[in-house]
């Protein structure tokens, strides 16, 4: 409700961000759903390929919130002060993450069939390549945060507030990262999609994502 608010409140363009914020709570409200039907329907291993595919996507809209948020900010700069970090440049790592978003929804259908035919769950190549693109994505938001931050004193007051919230997340945006990255390229069975450590999964993973919206809401409430 409150990332609907936000989103009349400041519009619902892809720059300014909390159009994400909603995508991310339809993504969890989904998986919520999969994840409790397994507890009726135990065998249908469809549930679990979906509760998996949505629990790897979620890290994106996140992502996708930071730039939209960063991206405003960088506007604000560049109306007073002359920068090389550009809101173009937020635009390309946007469609980073987008390109990974969909290499791994792909990805998990392509997963969801080798359990079908194998009986075995396999990291798809391109769930790989999809980790990959939100790993590299993490590293230029996190440069471009940084490089906002030291031009930060240009932007509007209001603005500058989105850059330190920003700032902010990137420590549990990556603890959530490195989450992902393990369920992806470890052969840890506590990182697996379908034999997941709750414990782990609730510290690296579910705590994290929970701070990092809390972070946002609450910037964009004031």
């Amino acid at each position: 409700g409150t990332a609907v608010f936000l989103a009349v409140r400041h519009g619902f363009g892809r720059s300014s961000g909390w159009i994400f914020l909603i995508i991310y709570t339809l993504v969890r409200i989904i998986g919520a759903c999969l994840q409790i039907a397994t507890i009726y329907d135990p065998r249908n291993m469809s549930l679990y390929i979906g509760t998996a595919i949505l629990n790897t996507v979620g890290l994106s809209p996140l992502e996708l919130a930071a730039l939209g948020l960063l991206s405003r900010s960088v506007s604000s700069i560049q109306n007073s002060h002359s920068t090389f970090l550009q809101p173009h440049h937020i635009k390309f790592i946007q469609l980073i993450v987008t390109v990974g978003f969909i290499l791994a929804i792909v990805g998990g259908v392509k997963s969801s069939d080798s359990v079908t035919a194998t009986g075995t769950f396999a990291t798809q190549p391109l769930s790989q390549a999809a980790m990959g693109l939100f790993i590299v994505s993490y590293v230029l938001l996190a440069v471009s945060t940084i490089l906002a931050y030291l031009n930060v004193s240009h932007a509007e007051e209001g603005e500058r507030r989105l850059v330190y919230a920003v700032l902010v997340s990137l420590p549990f945006l990556l603890v959530r990262l490195v989450y992902s990255s393990n369920s992806i390229f470890s052969n840890n069975s506590d990182f697996n999609s379908l034999t997941v450590n709750v414990t782990i999964f609730l510290c690296m993973a579910v705590i994290m994502e929970h701070i990092i919206v809390i972070i946002y809401e609450t910037i964009g409430l004031k």
